[in-house]
């Protein structure tokens, strides 16, 4: 039974007190199920519409953190153009570019920038060994036993690359594509 107390405030038995926190309890976990619900399935698909500006300590640091989400990075580019494929590569210095450090770089996701980049693919070479500032989401690859030397993570759907230095060039995607 619930009292009056000296200063006006409701006071009730300790397992009156158990069983309404055990009710805010249940009904807490009740409404936030009903929320996870309700959220479209497909959301958890589309990148943020913010991207967090992460630099490469901790991007490597703790690269599940940014799992799933929208990040511009800068780095250095390799463009290898091939008959058979395309590969581009992210790496956070220069030196990790010229020693290929797997570790230090990440793997971009190749159709996500030839959809971006204009044609000739020749003028992708422009981009080879330059320094760029790229927009996309990140996806973290723990890496195994079988390939402790791997990419520590991938970038797709990439929205943005850019040149960084003085008269460069931008590619993106048109705001209504984003």
């Amino acid at each position: 039974m619930a009292r009056l107390g000296a200063l006006g405030v409701v006071t009730c038995s300790p397992i009156t007190q158990t069983i309404l926190r055990f009710l805010l309890c249940v009904f807490a976990v009740a409404f936030t199920s009903q929320l996870a619900l309700c959220a479209d399935p497909k959301d958890k698909a589309k990148p943020m519409p913010n991207p967090i500006d992460v630099g490469w300590v901790r991007l490597l640091a703790d690269p599940a953190a940014f799992d799933g989400k929208l990040i511009d990075i800068r780095g250095w580019l390799s463009v290898y153009l091939a008959k058979e494929y395309t590969a581009f590569r992210l790496y956070m210095s220069e030196e990790a570019l010229t020693y290929q450090e797997m570790t230090l770089g990440l793997d971009v996701d190749d159709k996500s920038l030839q959809q971006l980049l204009p044609e000739p693919r020749e003028v992708w070479q422009d981009f080879n060994h330059e320094r760029v500032w790229i927009r996309g989401v990140f996806h973290y690859k723990p890496q195994t036993p079988e390939e402790p030397d791997s990419w520590p993570g991938t970038l797709d759907h990439i929205q943005i690359i850019k040149q960084t230095k003085p008269g460069s060039i931008m590619w993106g995607l048109p705001s209504s594509a984003k």
